[in-house]
């Protein structure tokens, strides 16, 4: 009975040691308070930190549970702060957020009660609506937009149905194609993107061709 007491002594002395999860940042990150989310029913909140001028964390602090760090690997490390759009129920939770200069994306989360918030997608929808555009809009892939895209929130359609808007220009063909504010439905049950007679009317003024302005001096005597 010594000798199993001892060897057990020794297996945990000789165990490595795993610290703990964080449960809050370290103390170079600093607190942005004005932006500070919380739940409809105080189930959790969500708190931003900030580094340098564009680095960002984003820490969840649920109401009885250890705070957690919201790991995204699409969106970590963001250039500015998000914003949150909980849906009326209060079960999804939409993020937008700047990625890059000129830059948005929308990331979409499901909030079970007493669980971590978890994304619908392994990327951001933002980033699938993209791809739904390419495949409904009617452009070409040179024709649509590569330079600065911008997929941003517009509105919850009861608990179900979330519109987002997407934006940007493509410089691959000549003239440009810019694209604004072009409208997609995202279904939170059937987890598809989708399009109404309504968005395919709204849309259709929403892409259109821009001929880039001579930038250049034109010789005398032409």
């Amino acid at each position: 009975m010594r000798f199993l007491l001892s060897l057990l002594l020794l297996l945990v002395w000789a165990s490595p040691s795993f610290a703990a999860p964080a449960t809050q940042p370290d103390s170079s990150w600093i607190l942005a308070k004005d932006l500070t989310f919380t739940a409809k029913d105080k189930s959790f909140s969500i708190r931003q930190y900030q580094k340098d001028e564009d680095i960002w964390q984003i820490w969840v602090f649920p109401k009885n549970q250890p705070a957690y760090l919201l790991k995204d690997p699409e969106l970590d490390y963001c250039q500015d702060c998000a914003v949150w759009y909980p849906s009326p129920d209060g079960h999804w939770l939409a993020r937008s957020q700047r990625i890059g200069s000129g830059t948005y994306t929308l990331q979409l989360y499901r909030c079970d009660k007493n669980q971590p918030l978890v994304p619908v997608a392994k990327v951001p929808l933002g980033y699938l609506a993209q791809d739904f555009y390419e495949k409904h809009s009617g452009l070409t892939h040179e024709q649509c937009f590569i330079d600065h895209p911008v997929s941003e929130f517009v509105k919850w359609e009861g608990s179900r149905h979330l519109i987002l808007a997407l934006s940007g220009q493509s410089t691959l063909c000549q003239p440009m194609w810019v694209t604004h504010q072009w409208l997609v439905g995202y279904d939170l049950v059937d987890r598809k993107f989708f399009l109404t007679e309504k968005l395919i009317d709204k849309n259709v003024a929403r892409i259109y061709p821009v001929i880039h302005p001579v930038s250049e001096a034109i010789p005398k005597g032409r």
